[in-house]
């Protein structure tokens, strides 16, 4: 029911920004704090959509499409951003490290992210984040991880942006035929860092690290991403990237900890 009504707020957000852009918005301000600029009462609205086409090495080796749809809204020091990304692909993937025979099977893999955010302050804010996915193919069936905590602004250069954020968080994972995995909710801590390198005008490197400390044995994630990204007009850009995502449950039953992929993908924005 949540991942519904999210979809549906995801749609409305696109259909506003479409239909009530603001011309007269602060330039790029969803990169930035609102106390950067002058606050302003009216909604603030930037949405993005990306195609990409992807090499996965680990549990599998295939070659994905996905889309993600993202947006983000702003109204004084108030603001929320909700992303969705599918990919749905036949894909060959192996039951451990030693097997040398793929098995042939069906990709269902989706990623639904929320946060509600408020600026506190130049150099602090908070954040409260929800983040849904599942991946069939690995039998994770819902994976569930809520957060609350502080960020801070370590830098806000022309050029380069850091920003550290911690926080107390819980994860609810359902896995399929795996009983040795250890299915449920856990606590823990769950910590972010994002930097942006704005090399020249029209290049930027972006990366991003989370991590999931969780109180049960064998249950800590991460997940790592690095993207260059090249704007090739106002509204389109051409990207590269890296993504590594970490399991420590996949350990249990002699699998990859790991699964790297790498990318290339078309972004949109307005």
């Amino acid at each position: 029911m949540l991942n519904r009504v999210l979809k549906i707020y995801l749609g409305l957000l696109l259909l506003g920004s479409l239909l009530y852009a603001n011309e007269n918005a602060p330039a790029n301000w969803w990169q930035k704090g609102s106390y950067e600029y002058n606050a302003t009462n009216e909604v603030l609205t930037h949405v993005e959509g990306m195609f990409r086409y992807s090499k996965t090495d680990g549990n599998d080796k295939n070659k994905d499409l996905s889309a993600t749809l993202s947006a983000k809204i702003r109204k004084n020091h108030f603001g929320a951003s909700l992303s969705f990304t599918k990919t749905r692909e036949s894909r060959k993937m192996f039951d451990d490290k030693s097997s040398t025979t793929p098995i042939e099977t069906e990709k269902d893999e989706y990623e639904l992210s929320f946060v509600l955010g408020y600026d506190i302050s130049e150099d602090f804010y908070l954040n409260a984040g929800y983040i849904n996915s599942r991946d069939i193919s690995f039998e994770v069936y819902n994976q569930t991880t809520m957060y609350f905590g502080v960020g801070y602004r370590l830098l806000t250069l022309d050029s380069h942006r850091l920003t550290i954020f911690a926080s107390k968080g819980s994860e609810d994972i359902s896995f399929g035929t795996y009983p040795q995995l250890p299915s449920g909710k856990t606590n823990g801590y769950y910590y972010q860092t994002n930097y942006t390198w704005m090399i020249t005008q029209g290049v930027t490197l972006d990366t991003s690290y989370s991590y999931l400390q969780a109180d049960m044995k064998n249950r800590d994630t991460s997940l790592f991403t690095a993207q260059l990204i090249i704007g090739v007009s106002k509204h389109i850009s051409f990207l590269v990237g890296y993504r590594d995502e970490y399991m420590a449950a996949q350990d249990t039953v002699n699998r990859y900890t790991n699964d790297s992929t790498t990318y290339t993908a078309l972004k949109f924005q307005f």
